[in-house]
């Protein structure tokens, strides 16, 4: 998947995401987007703060609605 695909799939029997990250070990940090089936946004962070690739597990419940957009819960079903 690159950075600015979208993958439509219906989550709700998986526990989050699982992403390969090569880090620069710099600290700066890495967002990562889902947009649900109601179009709200949510977000995750990850820090760089590692040098080398590795798989870093995000959970559902990690994610949080941006600043940007007002609460709202994940909806991880998709129609």
């Amino acid at each position: 998947i690159k950075l600015t695909d979208t993958v439509v799939r219906n989550a709700s029997s998986f526990a989050g995401v699982e992403l390969w990250v090569e880090g620069d070990g710099t600290g700066n940090s890495l967002t990562v987007q889902l947009r649900d089936a109601n179009d709200n946004y949510f977000e995750a962070q990850i820090a760089l703060d590692f040098a080398g690739g590795k798989t870093i597990k995000i959970p559902f419940a990690d994610f949080k609605a941006p600043s940007w957009q007002s609460g709202g819960n994940l909806d991880r079903r998709y129609p």
